[in-house]
């Protein structure tokens, strides 16, 4: 494992609530992080897929992760999001987030995440994140 995903991926497991959602990065590169998660029950809407939060969730952990390891160890805060769901998520064991670079800045930096699949062939939503990088050393 690269020496940056061993750091960002302690930094994810010391979060009790990313770890209460089991998230886990499995891959960390230059402009692309990817991110998964189990679909459990409790992560289910009332019609049965995956409620739109905790994609959005993902989709925010995983983005950031990517942030993160562009920020030479400063801290970074999601300034905004969006997301745009494109079909329910059911019927799989887990459900994935690849992200990439949008801009990279000194100040702010935007990604885009897609929430698929394990294959990444199957797009259940598709959304683009800022984040600021604080004057902060983590």
């Amino acid at each position: 494992m690269m020496p940056r995903m061993v750091t960002v991926s302690a930094i994810l497991r010391e979060n009790p609530f990313i770890h209460r959602l089991g998230i886990e990065l499995v891959a960390l590169e230059d402009d692309l992080c990817v991110g998964k998660m189990p679909l459990r029950n409790d992560d289910l809407n009332h019609i049965g897929v995956l409620h739109g939060g905790v994609s959005y969730t993902l989709a925010d952990i995983v983005t950031g992760a990517l942030a993160h390891a562009h920020a030479n160890g400063q801290a970074v805060t999601t300034t905004g999001g969006e997301i745009h769901y494109l079909k329910g998520i059911g019927g799989i064991q887990e459900v994935y987030c690849r992200a990439r670079t949008i801009k990279k800045g000194r100040t702010l930096s935007v990604y885009e995440a897609r929430i698929t699949d394990e294959t990444g062939e199957r797009l259940f939503a598709q959304g683009t994140f800022t984040y600021f990088i604080l004057d902060q050393k983590i």
